[in-house]
């Protein structure tokens, strides 16, 4: 009886170390806990990425932006206002909120014509159909002059270019293009700079998707270098939840 009475004692260094331990245990217990709860909920959001249109949802706070290194477009142009916008960030062509053309080089000048839209670069012109599919891209090589600088709308069939050596007026298939002088001064393209305006968020937002956002937060990337030691860190916290809940479990189940 004696000896069992024995081997039931804990000794006082059992009872100090089990009584620091638990207070642990509960601490790296919630800390792993809110971690697991982030990847859950960032799981369950990409699990259901496509049903939620996350993919095609912008991001559009400035910070988040910032964040990711996504500088606003160096040139923000306005060409019309309606019936619905018709700007430019750089290389890419927006008609209202969506971005309807990546141009190779930045944009010059853009309009509508009945059932088109042209746009420019200095050395590309660009066709698209009035819901903005690109049609036709036209260069030095299909007979476009070469520098264009602007653009003219005349009439549906009465299109001109400004290039660096002069005027040229295309045929009414807007096949060829024919240097001339017209009797008539050209209305060409005013284009009006604007600066932090809607279109720059646009231009901004496209290149960054909250299905991106959480894949990187789920991953640990959208932290950056940090996240390589946070996750380490993490890991090794539970290791020390198993390991201290397994020695208080053995510990119970001995006494």
């Amino acid at each position: 009886m004696s000896k069992k009475l024995h081997s039931g004692k804990r000794s006082p260094l059992s009872l100090a170390f089990k009584r620091h331990l638990r207070p642990w245990h509960r601490r790296l217990g919630l800390v792993g806990a809110l971690f697991l709860v982030l990847l859950a909920l960032t799981g369950v959001a990409i699990n259901h990425a496509d049903d939620w249109h996350l993919p095609q949802s912008r991001v559009t706070l400035n910070w988040l932006l910032d964040w990711y290194g996504i500088q606003p477009p160096n040139q923000v142009l306005l060409f019309e206002t309606a019936p619905d916008v018709l700007g430019a960030t750089d290389n890419l062509l927006w008609l209202g909120e969506r971005q309807i053309l990546e141009a190779k080089g930045p944009l010059l000048a853009a309009a509508r014509t009945e059932g088109f839209i042209l746009a420019i670069d200095s050395d590309n012109l660009y066709l698209l159909d009035g819901q903005g599919q690109l049609q036709e891209v036209q260069d030095t090589s299909t007979g476009l002059p070469k520098a264009l600088a602007n653009l003219a709308v005349m009439g549906p069939d009465e299109i001109w270019l400004q290039a660096a050596d002069g005027m040229y007026q295309s045929d009414s298939q807007l096949i060829e293009w024919t240097r001339a002088m017209p009797f008539k001064a050209p209305e060409w393209i005013q284009a009006v700079a604007q600066a932090d305006t809607a279109l720059q968020l646009q231009a901004r937002s496209a290149s960054l998707n909250w299905e991106r956002v959480l894949l990187d937060l789920h991953s640990g990337r959208l932290f950056g270098q940090l996240a390589k030691w946070l996750w380490d860190f993490l890991a090794f916290v539970f290791v020390l939840i198993s390991v201290s809940g397994g020695y208080i479990w053995w510990q119970q189940k001995r006494h």
